[in-house]
């Protein structure tokens, strides 16, 4: 059995016969800001906005933020003509709903190749290389974190390292750096990626106070979405059912805004990954779905002809190519139930239990993009991956834990139809097909019955 880089480093022996430390771990906030005043950026990020653009220019674009939001912005005129992009570069972009403000840069910004950063107080559009030479160092103090069996500054280091933009850091070329120092560590990174690591770290102290308190509460069975592009409300607007859905040639930016209106979800369409591969916005899409399926059961049976798929990015729910959404895995920690596993053969069998079921070619052990470590600290999987990859590895603990450690399953039976009158059906080459019957099951009449997962997407 060969076990990924990452495995080898997280299976640590931990030689504590006790796994709870005698005080509460305290709530610990870590602040991802190089000065104060880059706090009211972030709070202007955080504000809702509804972009309508049709072919603005980049530099009346920024102006117009500027005024709706009370933010100043500034355009790093250097740094884009060194990309060629001029200030009148042409935008078109436009949301069914409002969002985030900082969603809608990003993914406006993102079709042009650029991004921005927080400078003293004022946001900065710029260039992907630009923003990486303006990284910054932060303190973050793990204080009791550090404390719990198996816990350490080097093991989450190497947790952040391997999990969060690994390719940024130095030890695989990158500028971005990271040390231990007494009780916490120091990272020099992008606040785009500080941002990451703040939500890594307060999602973890979280865990470690849960799971001091009660290691068998079956509620730690939820999945935790450690990425702040994960958007619990969206999960929740996909198991929605949707009535009779039929389109005819249509184009697939009229057909996403269609959906998305009915089910209050905005949609948007990674036009520059569409591009890449020969497709685009205005693409003809084809479909029929009889009343009861789900809002996800649409969307991905509509995308797969066109070999596309779902990504989700904030408050937004992106249509992109497979190679896109592989290079924006997301990070989620599974909680297990019971003792920590202090032995690295029980730590190894979990690993290999994932990465030799799920999708085995997808981690890095064969030269996918997934990572996946073990926590003692938190009793936890860690895991880096695809939206798709983390729905099957939920699915399978789901199916494993519950049935160690619930003595009466949550399962519900899978409904048995009742019995009906048989009605025959005669076609000839003339009559035309029957129409699809309404869906009254509350699964999916196309596939197997849908079980609740504690795990969520």
């Amino acid at each position: 059995m060969r076990i990924p880089a990452l495995t080898l480093l997280v299976l640590l022996s931990v030689g504590c016969t006790s796994i709870f430390a005698q005080d509460n771990l305290a709530e610990i906030k870590f602040d991802l800001h190089q000065s104060p005043i880059d706090a009211q950026v972030t709070t202007a990020l955080a504000d809702k906005t509804q972009l309508e653009l049709v072919k603005v220019p980049l530099s009346k674009v920024c102006a117009a933020i500027s005024e709706a939001h009370d933010l100043e912005v500034r355009i790093d005129t250097r740094a884009l003509d060194d990309v060629a992009v001029p200030l009148d570069t042409p935008i078109t972009f436009s949301t069914s709903k409002a969002i985030k403000l900082e969603t809608a840069l990003q993914l406006f910004l993102k079709e042009l190749d650029l991004t921005f950063i927080i400078d003293q107080g004022v946001l900065v559009i710029t260039t992907p290389d630009e923003a990486e030479t303006e990284g910054y160092a932060r303190y973050y103090q793990l204080n009791s974190m550090t404390n719990q069996p198996g816990a350490s500054p080097e093991l989450m280091m190497k947790f952040i390292t391997s999990l969060i933009e690994p390719e940024s850091w130095e030890e695989l070329g990158g500028p971005a750096a990271i040390a231990p120092v007494m009780q916490g560590i120091v990272v020099s990174q992008t606040f785009q990626n500080h941002k990451k690591i703040v939500h890594f770290l307060s999602e973890h102290a979280k865990l470690e106070r849960e799971y001091q308190a009660n290691p068998y509460n079956r509620e730690r069975l939820q999945v935790l979405h450690v990425d702040p592009r994960k958007n619990e409300t969206i999960q929740a607007i996909l198991e929605k059912q949707m009535d009779r859905i039929s389109f005819k040639e249509t184009p697939l930016s009229d057909v996403a805004t269609a959906i998305g209106k009915t089910v209050d979800l905005s949609i948007v369409i990674d036009r520059r990954a569409l591009d890449d591969v020969g497709l685009s916005s205005d693409t003809p899409v084809t479909i029929e779905f009889a009343p009861g399926h789900t809002v996800h059961y649409v969307l991905t049976r509509m995308l797969e002809p066109l070999d596309l798929t779902l990504m989700t990015n904030e408050d937004v729910l992106m249509i992109t190519t497979p190679e896109e959404a592989e290079s924006e895995l997301a990070l989620r920690i599974f909680p297990l139930i019971g003792p920590p596993l202090l032995k690295r053969d029980d730590q190894a069998q979990w690993l290999e239990v994932i990465t030799s079921i799920v999708e085995p070619e997808s981690w890095s052990m064969l030269g996918g993009p997934g990572e996946i470590g073990y926590d003692p600290s938190i009793h936890s999987l860690i895991v880096s991956q695809t939206e798709g990859c983390h729905e099957k590895v939920a699915q399978l603990l789901d199916q494993i834990l519950l049935s160690n450690f619930s003595a009466a399953s949550r399962q519900p039976a899978i409904p048995v139809r009742a019995s009906r009158t048989v009605k025959p059906i005669r076609l000839s080459g003339s009559t035309p097909a029957p129409k699809p019957r309404p869906n009254t099951n509350n699964g999916d009449p196309f596939g197997a019955v849908v079980q609740p997962n504690p795990f969520g997407k």
